[in-house]
């Protein structure tokens, strides 16, 4: 029988044949941790037990009500949560961009699946287009973690590639001394991406607690926060997955050229390879198709979102943020929605006009897009 609305207590949920999967999120990026499930629910088998954890802070009753009706229908699926403030509240952590502190949760895995040999790690803006049991099942031997090219970094690095002004020399010479001299990532296009990792909890437990790596990480300002961890503690004990296995999308409509494309040309044809035929997409960097509708690989994004509980919800959350953007964005720079916005609502038009009266500044319409527009783009 399916079990619902459970609190983690620290066990497996099923007795035999199960892949733990754990996820990190926010209470507000529950509709995107809906799609997430609902596509790997649509690409599971039968003969597997899918058993998911939730690391959050607090996901309200009512959002997991949703998220489990997801899984109602399948009794080999069970969604349980653990609530990860008291790890993270210890220590001051490093932030910045869209990062919040819920991407620490990482770390205390070690300590949070302590009866777990191995569990596949998930970041919650991204989706699967084949069986996690696949990635699950791919042989660790002694290494602490499975994970794929970070293939932006890759492009970074390469300075054998003229980036032709389009990427600044200094940033990219003072990447690549970051990750050999900081990190001590020798081989710097072997820098991983960390929001798709398989976990050796068997062998990293060996060496390491939760605690552990949570001081480290607060220990000083990583410059891709704990991905950077990970990164210095499992450089040499790695296995590198195929990049099918996290393929991160880009929005088409910026300017400049992918970073993929200063990548080793081994890098390169392997990522554009994967683009065609994705395992699991990685919508990073702010890059969720509802907030960058041209994003790469966007289509099989909304395939699982209409299918899922969540679907009006991410429908209002894209035109909440392309409306504030419209009347509020300031001088920031245009974004997309932006730009698509102010052809369709011209500045000066009447439609745009009428739109401010509806929504004037002060109203609770507008504190209500203000609240949206942080929350999820900011």
């Amino acid at each position: 029988m399916t079990k619902l609305y459970t609190d983690f207590d620290g066990n497996p949920a099923f007795k035999a044949r199960n892949i733990p999967i754990t996820i990190a999120s926010s209470d507000e990026y529950s509709q995107f941790l809906g799609v997430l499930i609902k596509s790997i629910i649509e690409n599971s088998s039968k003969e597997w037990n899918y058993d998911i954890v939730i690391l959050s802070k607090g996901i309200r009753s009512f959002n997991r009500v949703l998220l489990n009706r997801e899984i109602e229908d399948h009794s080999n699926f069970s969604i349980r949560y653990f609530d990860i403030t008291d790890y993270l509240t210890k220590y001051e952590f490093h932030t910045d961009y869209h990062i919040t502190i819920m991407t620490y949760s990482r770390l205390a895995m070690i300590d949070i699946f302590k009866d777990y040999d191995k569990v596949v790690y998930l970041d919650c803006d991204v989706i699967l287009n084949d069986d996690i049991q696949k990635l699950f099942s791919i042989d660790l031997g002694n290494n602490f973690v499975a994970a794929a090219r970070d293939t932006v970094i890759a492009g970074i690095v390469n300075l054998d590639k003229d980036a032709k002004g389009l990427i600044d020399e200094d940033i990219r010479r003072e990447q690549l001394s970051y990750n050999t001299n900081v990190l001590g990532v020798k081989d710097p296009t072997n820098y991983f991406n960390a929001g798709i990792i398989v976990v050796n909890l068997k062998e990293i437990k060996k060496y390491y607690k939760g605690e552990d790596l949570l001081k480290i990480a607060a220990a000083k300002n990583w410059k891709w926060f704990d991905q950077d961890v990970l990164n210095k503690i499992c450089y040499g004990k790695t296995v590198i997955l195929p990049q099918t296995w996290n393929v991160m999308s880009h929005d088409w409509n910026r300017e400049g050229i992918k970073t993929e494309n200063l990548a080793p040309d081994y890098i390169r044809k392997e990522y554009n390879e994967a683009r065609a035929k994705p395992q699991a997409i990685h919508y990073c960097g702010h890059c969720i198709p509802c907030f960058a509708p041209c994003v790469d690989n966007a289509e099989k994004f909304w395939y699982y979102a209409k299918q899922t509980e969540f679907y009006e919800r991410i429908l209002f959350t894209m035109m909440s943020t392309a409306t504030y953007n419209i009347l509020y964005s300031g001088e920031r720079r245009l974004s997309l929605a932006r730009r698509i916005a102010d052809k369709l609502l011209p500045k000066g038009s009447r439609r745009r006009n009428l739109l401010k009266k509806i929504m004037p500044r002060g109203s609770w319409q507008f504190e209500l897009l203000k609240k949206m527009y942080h929350k999820f783009t900011i």
